[in-house]
């Protein structure tokens, strides 16, 4: 039988800490494969209402950023469906606009 413990805002799965708050997200204890874990910051970005917008982290292995999760609303509040994957498909173009040919309204 698994047990979990709240205490103070740290969360312990069978005595040992997953997670706890900070001001701008959370800890998370990840465990690393080269044995022992690794205390990782999770950010949360929000909007001026408050809701958790884009969470996002540094990965431990690479280094890079890596973004856990976002979330887009409509105006009445449902919020929108495989949003993420619709973003990967027009990635390669938000590269080519920065280009300086694209910004100075050029095209080849």
């Amino acid at each position: 039988m698994s047990t979990t413990h709240y205490i103070n805002g740290f969360q312990y799965f069978d005595n040992v800490l997953q997670f706890f708050p900070t001001p701008e997200g959370y800890v998370k204890n990840t465990p690393m494969l080269s044995g022992g874990y690794s205390f990782d910051y999770v950010y949360n970005y929000t909007d001026h209402l408050g809701n958790i917008r884009l969470t996002y982290t540094q990965d431990p292995q690479t280094g890079a950023l890596a973004i856990l999760e976002d979330n887009h609303y409509y105006p009445f509040g449902l919020q929108h469906k495989n949003y993420r994957a619709e973003r990967q498909k027009t990635a390669r173009w938000a590269v080519l606009a920065n280009e300086p040919a694209c910004r100075a309204g050029k095209t080849k």
